[in-house]
């Protein structure tokens, strides 16, 4: 089951403050714009129920796409190369200081997750990459939940769904791989867990790991019985034998939860697996139960000898006769070269940097407008730091886990 992570926000930066360009001096003015309108999409985004959430993920992706490509001249001029085939002459004024909320550290019960303050450009590449990944996740978590619905959906609509959340975790899957490679290059401990190496290492795995499951789940016929028992417009009903009208509270309070759709997934699945499980316990309990019947009660006209004579006379007496194939057991050396790693249906492709177009770069050579840059119209206090809620036990934030 996707896991369902909260996007994290950001404190409003002025690039113009930290660096300066004699080739392209409109280059920090344009990052500026571009990361405010991130910022506020993100705070708006927060700001929506969770049931409104899932449909304004397109303009939280159409934002990062927008800013990304900044992000990545900015780190072109520094580093010295080429960008869309144009030198950038950029100069550092002053160290890079963002703010981004870790949302995938520890925090205390009925508190907000505190802000991380980081001083380089790496890490708000990091966390804007990272931000981008966790959207392609919850892209591809609304479009399995439409499988999971009260309404089973068609058999178009379902090879839909599956085709472009498995598209969406290679999405993410690319980024991750992408990050966990640049970060080994790193020598000092991460400021944030978020953009830890091992984290982002992880959560490459993990993301490969949906997409693999998918392809084995969206042929398993027991996952689709636990939505049709969940399907309350079902009509198997009809020509299915009659079975206990009985459902326990649990079962309830996770068909509710599926069809708000809320904390869906946070659990892993496992309560679904678990469902599951049981179907298939109770049919093999079945299948045993009638083969210890009828070796416990065998037909009173068998006779063992009798039974023995009939297969030998079939085996020589039939035309053509019949021939039993006998094939030796290989050694297991051969045996494991040949079974497959589980893993090789995706072949994940690597992150493609995304770069300026040239006509933009062009516009970037004049001087900019004072102006001009913009860094955000949404206000802050709503997400400054608040304080405990009564009853909750006191923890320091902004602290690293090790």
């Amino acid at each position: 089951m996707p896991f369902p992570f909260v996007l994290p926000t950001t404190s409003s930066i002025s690039f113009t403050d930290s660096f300066t360009s004699s080739t392209h001096p409109s280059l920090p003015t344009h990052a500026t714009t571009a990361r405010g309108v991130v910022r506020d999409v993100l705070k708006r985004y927060k700001r929506l129920p969770p049931s409104s959430q899932p449909s304004n993920l397109s303009t939280v992706l159409a934002a990062l796409h927008e800013y990304i490509p900044y992000l990545f001249a900015l780190d072109a001029g520094l580093s010295g190369t080429p960008c869309a085939g144009e030198e950038i002459d950029l100069v550092l004024v002053k160290e890079v200081e963002v703010e981004w909320r870790s949302v995938l550290g520890s925090q205390g019960a009925g508190t907000t997750p505190s802000r991380v303050r980081m001083k380089s450009l790496d890490s708000e590449l990091f966390f804007a990459l990272g931000t981008l990944a966790q959207v392609y996740c919850l892209q591809a978590r609304a479009q399995l939940h439409t499988l999971y619905n009260a309404a089973a959906p068609s058999s178009e609509q379902r090879v839909s769904a599956i085709t472009a959340a498995m598209k969406h975790f290679l999405d993410a899957n690319s980024i991750y791989t992408f990050l966990a490679t640049r970060a080994q290059s790193w020598t000092q401990v991460s400021p944030a867990v978020d953009i830890a190496p091992p984290v982002l290492g992880a959560l490459a795995a993990v993301t490969l790991a949906e997409a693999t499951l998918i392809t084995v789940l969206k042929d398993d016929p027991y996952p689709a019985a636990v939505q049709e028992d969940r399907n309350k417009a079902s009509k198997e009903w009809m020509f299915r034998g009659t079975e206990m009208p009985k459902k326990e509270w649990a079962e309830k309070r996770e068909d509710k939860k599926i069809e708000k759709g809320g904390a869906w997934g946070a659990d892993a699945g496992r309560f679904e697996e678990g469902r599951v499980v049981d179907m298939l316990l109770a049919k093999w309990e079945k299948m045993n139960d009638t083969v210890l019947i009828s070796l416990l009660f065998p037909l009173p006209a068998f006779n063992p000898s009798l039974f023995l004579f009939s297969v030998l006379f079939s085996l020589h007496h039939t035309n053509p006769p019949l021939q039993i194939s006998i094939q030796t057991i290989p050694p297991p050396t051969s045996l494991l070269s040949t079974m497959p790693s589980g893993r090789e249906y995706h072949s994940p492709k690597p992150y493609a940097i995304p770069t300026l177009e040239e006509d933009a770069i062009v516009r970037m050579r004049a001087p900019p407008d004072p102006g001009e840059a913009f860094e955000g119209e949404e206000d802050d206090s709503e997400e400054e730091e608040r304080g405990q809620l009564p009853g909750a036990f006191p923890v320091k934030g902004g602290e690293a886990y090790y």
